[in-house]
């Protein structure tokens, strides 16, 4: 998955629409290099932050597949066509809080500059027309002849689901099997996040809050339908507040 040239920079140097991309620098046109990390500047009442767009792509509608789920076949694809020639790619970012606590006499660790947690965090989820699906369970419909890989939540007869080419999707593994996604620790679906947390505090605190980096890629119809979502919780990225 790539990010864009600047269209003045190939007006400018007609020969960039040939070269070979730079290994490294904005113009590599890897995400990895470009991509931060949002602020996390939520009050501890909110469950997560606005996401954040930062990137987007398109693709055109041959290497998308949609079943609407009335049959056992593939929608036509004339009717896919006129649905939607072109799609929208978004990968997002944002906050989710995985734990939270107040300063009670319920909690379990007495001492009060210390917060102690012990959760489980489902790593990865995809959400196929909102609904959601396994990757590698049973709402994955097995590859096509034509090369697609497909996408279904429950009874795909009845939901429906959504098709990838291998290209697309071996695109969106890749980059993101660098940064922990899929088959990583082993295709662990969740992870144990435990530990102490020592709240560096002159004052009294009242709430804890412990969030987790989000990031999703999204595929959309031009008119904005959902189709698909792919949500990894990045269990490296972890950020504590308190108020």
């Amino acid at each position: 998955m790539y990010a864009a040239k600047p269209r003045s920079l190939y007006l400018k140097y007609p020969g960039a629409l040939t070269a070979q991309p730079p290994s490294e620098g904005t113009y590599s046109g890897n995400l990895p290099h470009l991509i931060g990390l949002p602020e996390l500047s939520v009050p501890l009442y909110s469950k997560r932050s606005t996401p954040t767009v930062i990137g987007r792509w398109y693709t055109p509608f041959a290497f998308v597949r949609e079943d609407e789920g009335n049959s056992n076949t593939i929608s036509n694809i004339g009717d896919q066509m006129r649905q939607s020639l072109i799609y929208e790619w978004s990968l997002k970012q944002w906050w989710e809080e995985m734990y939270s606590c107040e300063n009670g006499s319920n909690r379990e660790d007495r001492n009060d500059n210390v917060v102690a947690m012990d959760v489980r965090v489902k790593r990865l989820v995809c959400l196929v027309r909102g609904m959601e699906a396994d990757h590698k369970g049973a709402g994955l419909h097995r590859q096509d002849l034509e090369g697609f890989r497909w996408f279904g939540a429950g009874e795909m007869r009845r939901v429906g689901g959504v098709g990838l080419s291998l290209g697309v999707y071996e695109k969106l593994r890749g980059l993101q099997e660098r940064r922990g996604w899929f088959d990583h620790n082993n295709g662990e679906k969740e992870i144990r996040v435990h530990g102490r947390k020592e709240i560096e505090s002159g004052t009294q605190w009242r709430r804890f809050g412990c969030y987790v980096l989000v990031e999703s890629f999204v595929l959309r119809r031009m008119d904005g339908t959902l189709l698909i979502s792919f949500c990894f919780r990045d269990t490296n990225r972890i950020q504590c507040k308190w108020e």
